[in-house]
């Protein structure tokens, strides 16, 4: 028994001087400074979805004005100002009438879309008009304002 300790004992002092312990050197990657600011594109498949062809719609030849419905206007012995704010709310706009020309007396009986209705009481009353669209206002003033160049 005492020689199978020895040999054990041998056999480990052999073990141990040939086996020396080093510590693993760690290496460091190094990579590259970064040549995008932003991330790739992704890839895309060459198969994709896509819709179904249809046909090009030609575009319009002549731009016309806007399409605007037919009314019946009667509005008799009334004033500038009255007959204008009536049109105005029918179509859902603003109207905008000069203090000085408000009273003007207007009497229409007309059937025609709102500009045509706006041209006779304009007639009627010697005056001029505009009509905004994108701000949706009828202003009504007594002479074409002359452009001023500042």
């Amino acid at each position: 028994m005492l020689k199978k300790n020895w040999l054990f004992l041998c056999g480990l002092i052999l073990l141990n001087s040939s086996c020396t312990f080093r510590t693993k050197e760690i290496e460091v990657e190094k990579y590259q400074p970064a040549v995008h600011q932003l991330p790739r594109e992704p890839r895309y498949s060459r198969l994709t979805w896509s819709n179904v062809p249809k046909p090009i719609v030609p575009a319009a030849e002549t731009k016309g004005p806007y399409m605007r419905k037919a009314y019946m206007f009667d509005v008799p012995n009334s004033n500038l100002f009255e007959s204008v704010t009536i049109l105005a709310t029918s179509i859902g706009y603003e109207a905008v009438v000069g203090e000085e020309i408000k009273n003007r007396s207007v009497s229409v009986s007309k059937e025609g879309t709102t500009l045509e209705i706006l041209e006779e009481i304009c007639r009627q009353a010697n005056v001029s008009s505009e009509v905004d669209d994108k701000s949706r206002t009828i202003r009504v003033f007594d002479r074409v304002p002359v452009p001023r160049f500042y």
